[in-house]
């Protein structure tokens, strides 16, 4: 079993596709600045599910749980500075506090994950979550 977080791709409805079209609506928006976690790349979750199934075969991972973001960590507001930034785009990304963003969700602060052992067992090379969002919104925008 594999654990994540923040996903997105250029597929269905996501944090970075939202991010793209609000941008190109309105002059600013206001994101949390406070909430830190890890954005994870469909695509590189993907292909670590098929290494592990692959792995697996080999009886060598077992019935665990495992934890798989991209490398790094940002709060969301960096999150969507970087979407902006990489997709060229005008609008300004304003940072707002937990308090300030109206929602009924009581959301964590700190949600990186650990994937020590899904590395140690995999003997992985993480892409940094940078990286791969920079890849994720060429697909999106070309």
């Amino acid at each position: 079993m594999i654990r994540t977080s923040w996903l997105y791709s250029k597929f269905g409805h996501n944090f970075v596709k939202t991010i793209l079209k609000v941008s190109k609506e309105k002059d600013s928006i206001s994101v949390v600045k406070d909430q830190y976690g890890t954005p994870t790349y469909a695509k590189n979750l993907a292909e670590i599910c098929i290494e592990l199934v692959r792995t697996n075969k080999k009886n060598i991972i077992g019935q665990e749980i495992y934890n798989f973001s991209n490398e790094g960590s940002c709060s969301w507001f960096e999150f969507a500075s970087k979407i902006v930034e990489y997709a060229n785009l005008e609008c300004l990304i304003l940072p707002i506090t937990t308090k300030e963003f109206p929602t009924l969700v009581e959301r964590s602060k700190y949600s990186v994950l650990d994937k020590t052992k899904i590395k140690n067992k995999l003997n992985l090379n993480i892409p940094l979550w940078e990286e791969s969002l920079l890849k994720c919104i060429k697909t999106i925008i070309k």
